[in-house]
């Protein structure tokens, strides 16, 4: 059987004082000051604002969600997509106390991407899930902040989950969905790879697939790299719309057979291929 791993969160427990970082001044990103000032933003906002952990991010948002007009949104050529895009591509992370100190801890990075000039932000459901005491927050390529206001759409079968934020009156810049795509079309996945924050990788889409048993969700599989704290983060066609978002990682291995109990360890076996399974623009597209 092969595994099938999700590309949640990096795990940390890091807590300094960071400096600004500046990731678009001279397109070096300094990993450990972007965690950090999360930390130092959120702790403050939690502190200010007296959240429990568990009502500041409630279930359901009275206007519901539906992915807005693609005017105003995001357009750029092959050439300038990160510089584009970038901006709309947010960390999605946590922090918590771990009752032994008195300071604020991260409890792991994921991603997602900014899907309404309102603040709607767009993940994966596995990404959202998250024990008590814990706060979920928001950060922007710029070092800005949100906590998450609310949850507006969670689906556990398809992997996708809406949060909300407060943009205080700001319009954000935002992705728009892409009206179609094949497989070998050319794409971009932005995304956070075991906490190298926002990291570009090309490729094509290979396929569509569904497996497993009868109702399971078909699958977008792409060849451009990820990997552990790349979830929900965006995959983009060359004019930077979404074609899809990333969710696990499946691993082909090669070697002994299972055993009839099932048995044999993929310690035992070598890994041959890592398939790319991503959330499909036709699930997103349920949304409109």
């Amino acid at each position: 059987m092969v595994p099938r791993l999700p590309v949640c969160w990096v795990i940390g427990a890091i807590c300094f004082v960071g400096t600004f970082p500046q990731a678009e001044a001279d397109r070096v990103v300094d990993d450990a000051d972007f965690v950090n000032l999360f930390i130092n933003k959120m702790s403050a906002i939690v502190s200010q604002d007296n959240l429990s952990g568990s009502s500041d991010a409630h279930h359901g948002c009275p206007e519901g969600f539906r992915f807005p007009s693609a005017e105003g949104a995001i357009r750029s050529s092959k050439l300038d997509i990160y510089e584009l895009c970038l901006p709309a591509v947010v960390l999605v992370g946590r922090i918590y106390q771990c009752g032994e100190c008195s300071k604020w801890h991260h409890g792991g990075f994921a991603g997602g991407w900014i899907a309404s000039p309102e603040g709607h932000i767009v993940t994966n459901e596995h990404v959202v899930e998250k024990k008590s005491g814990e706060h979920l927050g928001i950060m922007t390529s710029e070092g800005n902040v949100y906590p998450v206001k609310a949850q507006c759409f969670s689906d556990k079968i398809s992997d996708i989950a809406v949060l909300k934020i407060d943009p205080a009156g700001e319009r954000l810049p935002f992705l728009r969905l892409a009206e179609n795509v094949k497989p070998g079309e050319d794409i971009s996945v932005l995304s956070h790879p075991g906490g190298r924050l926002w990291y570009i990788s090309q490729g094509i889409v290979s396929r569509f697939s569904r497996g497993g048993e009868e109702g399971q969700p078909v699958w977008m599989n792409v060849t451009a790299d990820y990997a552990v704290g790349s979830s929900g983060c965006p995959v983009l066609d060359d004019s930077g719309a979404v074609v899809g978002m990333v969710s696990r990682t499946s691993t082909i291995y090669t070697g002994p057979a299972e055993d009839k109990c099932g048995s044999c360890s993929s310690s035992k076996r070598s890994p041959q291929m890592v398939v790319k399974e991503c959330v499909p623009l036709s699930a997103l597209k349920r949304l409109e």
